[in-house]
C-alpha cells in the first residue's frame, strides 16, 4: 500500500491501509471509508495497480475544499431574517413560560380570597395574553416562510450559477442522478439554518436557564442531570461516525437509483427497440433494493441511539 483498486466494475479507489481487520480505501465517490475485508471482497474485482514515484515526482498541495458561503454566494437578508425569527421565537417562549403563572394565581389568591373582582382581571388578562401569543406565532411562521423563499431564490440560483461554470470533467465523473442529488441537497441546508438552528439554539437557551433554576432548589438533582447529559453526549458521539457513513452511503445509492431513473426515462425509445424492458426493470429493483438497505441501516443506528438515550435518561426520571 498504497495501490489502485477496481472497484465495483466500474471505477477505482486508492487502498491506503490494509490490516487483518480491514481495509481503508478513498473512494472518489465517497471519500475515506474503513470496511471489513468480508465486505470490502464485493466490490474488488481482482485487478490492482501498484505505483511508484520516480524521481521527477512532486507532492502538489490539497484541494481546498470550498465554503457553503463561497458555495451559494451573497445571500441578501439572512442575517436579518434569522434576527427577526430568533426574537419571535424568544418572545414565544416567555409567552408560553407565563401560561402556568394563571393556574396558580387562581389556586393561590382567588380560591383562597373568594375575589370574584381578581379573577376577572386574571381571565382578561390572560386572555389577552393569549391573543398575543396566538399573533407571535402567526408572524413567527410567516416569517420563516418568508426567509425560505428568499434564501431558496437566491440559494438555487447561485448554485446554479456555480453549476454552470464547473469545468466539463466535473459532469464527466459523475452520475447524472450524483448531480441532481447534490443540487437539492440545498433544501436540506436551508431547512437547517432556519428552522433546526432557531430550534436548538432556543432548546440550548433554555435548557442553561432550567440548570441555573435546578441548582437553586437542589445541586444534587442538577448533577445528576448533567450526568445523564454527559451520557447522552457520549452516545452522539460514538453513533455520530457510523451514522454519517450510513448516511454517506444511503445517498451515494438514491443517487444510483435516480439516474437510473432518468437515463431509463431519456432513453425510452432504444431499450424499447432492443426490447430490454425487463433487464432495465430488474437493474432498477437491485438499485432500489440497495437504496433501502441503506435506509434501513439509517434507522437502525436511530433506534439505538433512542433505545440508549432512554436507558441513560431512566435513572434522572425515577430521581
Amino acid at each position: 500500500t498504497p495501490c489502485i483498486l477496481h472497484w465495483d466494475l466500474n471505477h477505482f479507489v486508492v487502498l491506503k491501509q490494509a490490516t487483518a481487520k480491514g481495509l481503508v480505501i478513498h473512494d472518489p465517490a465517497q471519500g475515506g471509508r474503513r470496511m471489513r475485508i468480508e465486505e470490502a471482497s464485493r466490490h474488488f474485482t481482482g485487478v490492482a495497480l501498484e505505483l511508484w514515484p520516480t524521481a521527477q515526482f512532486k507532492a502538489q498541495k490539497a484541494r481546498q475544499s470550498i465554503s457553503i458561503k463561497g458555495l451559494m454566494g451573497d445571500v441578501h437578508g439572512l442575517k436579518r431574517g434569522l434576527s427577526q425569527v430568533l426574537l419571535l421565537a424568544l418572545a414565544l417562549e416567555g409567552l408560553v413560560l407565563l401560561g402556568p403563572f394563571y393556574l396558580q394565581w387562581v389556586i393561590d389568591q382567588v380560591l383562597v380570597t373568594h375575589d370574584a373582582s381578581l379573577l376577572g382581571v386574571l381571565v382578561l388578562g390572560f386572555l389577552l395574553l393569549t391573543v398575543f401569543q396566538v399573533v407571535v406565532t402567526a408572524m413567527r411562521a410567516w416569517s420563516i416562510v418568508w426567509i425560505s423563499a428568499t434564501l431558496s431564490v437566491q440559494w438555487v440560483g447561485n448554485l446554479f450559477g456555480h453549476l454552470l461554470h464547473l469545468p466539463l470533467a466535473f459532469f464527466e465523473k459523475r452520475h447524472i442522478g450524483d448531480v441532481v442529488s447534490r443540487f437539492g441537497s440545498v433544501q436540506t441546508i436551508q431547512r437547517t439554518l432556519t428552522t433546526q438552528f432557531v430550534g436548538a439554539a432556543l432548546d440550548g437557551l433554555m435548557s442553561i436557564i432550567t440548570l441555573v433554576v435546578m441548582a437553586f432548589y437542589s445541586v444534587p438533582l442538577t448533577g445528576l442531570v448533567l450526568a445523564a447529559f454527559a451520557v447522552y453526549a457520549l452516545l452522539r458521539w460514538g453513533i455520530f461516525r457510523p451514522l454519517r457513513r450510513a448516511t454517506e452511503d444511503h445517498l451515494v445509492y438514491a443517487a444510483r437509483q435516480q439516474s437510473d431513473l432518468l437515463e431509463s426515462i431519456r432513453g425510452m425509445q432504444p431499450l424499447k427497440l432492443a426490447n430490454q424492458q425487463d433487464q432495465r426493470r430488474a437493474r432498477y429493483a437491485n438499485t432500489l433494493v440497495d437504496t433501502t438497505q441503506r435506509e434501513i441501516a439509517i434507522q437502525r443506528w436511530n433506534i439505538a441511539f433512542q433505545a440508549g438515550n432512554g436507558w441513560s435518561s431512566a435513572p434522572s426520571a425515577c430521581w
